[in-house]
């Protein structure tokens, strides 16, 4: 009977402590699921808004990326005009080299024909002359001269005309001489600013191959991030979906929980079991080694019959004794209590009541046997009771 009244009383301990844990997981559950149902829908919320926000980005990413292939493409055709135009450049610049050529072949021309116009300015100079002597010897000769005076004067007109003529094709010579040399000149400006204007083109050139090749680089990297946004894109949408499924599922959590809470409500338990059920761990070990040692009374009673003796275990050798010498041995704060050492006691005490009862009931003293027999029950209670108090204290209750 006592055997039955302990195990009862274990197991409505048992129960109690798994109610109270059962209704501080219900209270924290609910706080949790209704923690998390809001979570959910902000989450499902912020994940429709990131997802129309990525849509916008995606469409953005892509007039931009279409932007930059424009700019390529016109960039490509300001490259082949800036080719054609430094051909035209480099074209330019061998026409006025050949102009230069030229009018440095005028240039001799002209100095030939000065040369020329010199040369027949002396004939007529000489021409002169000669037509002057004829004349004197013309007139010495008298009337028989005449006629060759006449054809001296016509030379001499001649030999005038000659030299007024060669001034003049002179005067024009080196007008046109001197129209060679500024157009030499005019020529070798033309030259050198087709110089600058080739070397402009051509640097004009280069920073267009170099805008080129960053927009085919910017046009790569756009494409790369678009692949990247529609990527992210397609993710949220389904980060959105499932968030709408968390939210769901959140919602039906909590009304499971509300439940939960409901049906502890109407249990009727000791409430005091609350404060000894932080360690799950503890309470269950705790409890199996309350039914150990109602077993360990059982099994030796069991054995009665026989009259016989034999030597229980040892109150450091049964999982209830290990247990505390590894406690200790852990140096828990709980076991260095009061309440730790009554329970130590107690246990011991069980232990020795039973060996006291084994020996009486092989000595026939059946009164020492029923009162040592209550006396383990109690014992085995104070057992309960301190262990009951050691899992309080471990909860810092």
């Amino acid at each position: 009977m006592g055997s039955i009244l302990l195990g009862i009383r274990a197991l409505g301990n048992t129960i109690s402590e798994i109610l109270g844990l059962l209704d501080n997981s219900s209270i924290e559950l609910h706080q949790q699921v209704v923690e998390l149902s809001s979570a959910a829908n902000s989450l499902a919320s912020a994940s429709n808004q990131q997802a129309a926000s990525l849509e916008e980005t995606a469409a953005a990413i892509e007039e931009v990326s279409s932007t930059i292939a424009n700019t390529s493409e016109h960039t490509l055709k300001m490259a082949q005009l800036s080719k054609e135009v430094n051909e035209s450049a480099k074209n330019g610049q061998k026409l006025a080299n050949d102009t230069v050529e030229s009018m440095t072949k005028i240039n001799d021309e002209v100095t030939s024909i000065q040369e020329a116009t010199a040369i027949i300015d002396q004939i007529a100079f000489q021409t002169n002359i000669l037509s002057l002597n004829a004349a004197v010897e013309a007139a010495t000769a008298g009337e028989a001269g005449k006629g060759f005076a006449v054809v001296a004067q016509e030379v001499r007109n001649l030999a005038s005309r000659s030299a007024e003529a060669a001034k003049e094709i002179n005067s024009i010579v080196q007008k046109a001489r001197q129209r060679a040399i500024e157009g030499k000149e005019i020529a070798g400006h033309m030259i050198d600013g087709y110089e600058t204007l080739n070397k402009n083109i051509e640097n004009q050139l280069n920073i267009i191959n170099e805008v080129s090749n960053a927009t085919k680089e910017q046009h790569d990297a756009m494409e790369q991030i678009n692949d990247a946004v529609n990527e992210l894109d397609k993710t949220t949408q389904q980060n959105a979906a499932m968030a709408s499924q968390i939210s769901s599922q959140a919602h039906a959590i909590e009304q499971l929980s509300n439940k939960l809470v409901d049906v502890v409500k109407h249990t009727t338990y000791k409430k005091d079991a609350k404060s000894r059920v932080c360690d799950i761990d503890m309470m269950f070990v705790i409890n199996r080694l309350k039914l150990d040692h109602i077993n360990f009374k059982n099994n030796n009673y069991n054995q009665l019959d026989s009259k016989k003796v034999w030597t229980v275990t040892k109150e450091t050798e049964c999982n209830l004794g290990k247990w505390i010498i590894q406690q200790e041995q852990e140096n828990k704060n709980y076991t260095k209590t009061s309440n730790w050492k009554n329970l130590k006691d107690a246990h011991e005490r069980v232990h020795k009541g039973v060996q006291s009862v084994i020996h009486d009931n092989a000595n026939g003293n059946l009164n020492g046997m029923l009162d040592t027999t209550m006396q383990i029950d109690l014992a085995i209670y104070e057992v309960f009771k301190t262990m009951q108090t050691t899992k309080e204290e471990n909860c810092g209750n």
